[in-house]
């Protein structure tokens, strides 16, 4: 026989059904979310957190700052952007790793986007372990939008080399590039994510060692064949010591152009690569490599690139099949599956059309 307890009976045995005016009202709160970009505070890796606060007429958060459960919200969106969205905050919050894999910085890329477009803050650690109006910092939050330069200077015996970022209308050099978070350049208030591991790559490798390579002559040619050449394919390189081709150097060699597609097949996919072809040198049309060559005293020169005729070539091989445009940026070649490259004759089609145009296969 049970003792008559009246709690214990409304509490485990009557309907608990929650009061649709507390949910309305819930919903109705002065509270704002926000996102909030820090580290964990026994690791190193980067986190990302939901939180809410109340704002003040000035537009500041005011304490108290709580979580909220991405996990929660997950299923009340109901845009599929949305539900990546906090699918990939949630997946930040339980990540112990520094180095992210291939899905990892693809949630990290969908974070930045920031569809829901949230005000971004920066718990600054150094002011406050925990997060707090006072520990958080208003920041903006994109992806960089920048290219590296590397310059190469002689100054015998040694060549030195530096780095900076160039943007539509200034450069930073690595000196002053800081990095936050293992990702993100920090400039202005603003976190900009390096999108591109190889990018990022150059960039750590001159923050640790000072900024400043210096490579003794003797070393240097092989240095410039085996790692500034590889480099080149993705970055731009600027040899201060080498100059433009004069006309009298251009005169004494033929630089005649010839349009060049080189195919590879590898497994089920056949790799498309469109090449440039400067008297005897050959370039891929998206690498940045430069052209150089010697004049008959020894002296190296420069020969410009006809960037107008390799955007039309590129253009011509582009327009010949739908899957081309999503692979302009981030490889030095098209490709096709083995089925689409065979499917209603396609190669044939395009073959005839690139012969045409004088382009060698």
């Amino acid at each position: 026989m049970l003792p008559m307890d009246e709690q214990m009976f409304q509490r485990e045995l009557l309907p608990q059904l929650p009061s649709k005016l507390d949910e309305l009202a819930a919903l109705e709160t002065d509270k704002k979310q926000i996102l909030v970009i820090g580290k964990h505070r026994y690791y190193n890796h980067l986190v990302f957190s939901l939180m809410e606060a109340e704002i003040t007429q000035t537009g500041k958060i005011k304490n108290p700052v709580t979580p909220v459960d991405a996990m929660q919200l997950i299923w009340k969106a109901e845009k599929p952007l949305d539900i990546k969205f906090y699918t990939a905050i949630s997946s930040f919050q339980n990540n112990y790793n520094e180095d992210y894999n291939a899905a990892e910085l693809e949630a990290l890329k969908l974070i930045v986007k920031n569809p829901i477009e949230l005000d971004v803050y920066y718990h600054d650690r150094e002011i406050a372990e925990t997060i707090s109006a006072k520990s958080l910092i208003p920041v903006k939050l994109n992806t960089l939008s920048a290219e590296i330069q590397l310059s190469v200077f002689k100054k015998d015996p040694f060549y030195e080399i530096t780095g900076e970022l160039l943007f539509n209308d200034s450069s930073v050099p690595f000196r002053n590039v800081v990095i936050r978070n293992e990702y993100f350049v920090y400039n202005n208030n603003t976190f900009s994510f390096i999108d591109h591991p190889d990018m990022l790559r150059v960039i750590k490798f001159f923050k640790a060692n000072n900024e400043i390579l210096l490579i003794h002559s003797s070393k240097y040619e092989g240095f410039m064949q085996q790692i500034l050449s590889t480099l080149e394919e993705r970055i731009h390189i600027n040899y201060s010591y080498i100059q433009k081709a004069t006309k009298v150097q251009l005169e004494e060699k033929s630089f005649h152009t010839e349009r060049v597609i080189y195919l590879r097949q590898q497994e089920n996919y056949i790799g498309i690569t469109p090449v440039m072809k400067y008297g005897q040198v050959e370039v891929p049309v998206y690498s940045r490599k430069q052209i150089f060559d010697t004049d008959q005293n020894g002296n190296p020169f420069k020969i410009e690139r006809n960037d107008a005729l390799e955007a039309r070539f590129t253009s011509l091989v582009m327009q010949m099949h739908p899957d081309f445009e999503e692979q302009m940026d981030g490889y030095q070649y098209f490709y096709l599956h083995r089925d689409k490259f065979l499917d209603d004759q396609w190669f044939l089609n395009a073959f005839e059309v690139w012969r045409n145009e004088g382009i060698i296969i």
